[in-house]
């Protein structure tokens, strides 16, 4: 996504600071992940949505308006 454009270096970082995360909680590793962790995991995933699929959308609408002006 981030070679597309699609996002930006923060969120790309982002991604990859809660990748280990994800990695815990998703795969038998004995690790326990916090609940503190957990909700930063899930943050993410809902603001990446909504940066790429719902945002995007919305400023892609708002110029396409702005260039029929």
């Amino acid at each position: 996504m981030k070679s597309q454009g699609m996002i930006d270096e923060k969120i790309w970082n982002w991604a990859n600071a809660l990748k280990k995360e994800r990695n815990l909680g998703a795969h038998a590793s004995g690790t326990d992940v916090s609940k503190e962790d957990a909700e930063d995991v899930l943050d993410f995933a809902m603001a990446i949505c909504e940066y790429v699929y719902v945002l995007t959308t919305k400023y892609d609408d708002y110029m396409a308006r702005k260039e029929d002006t």
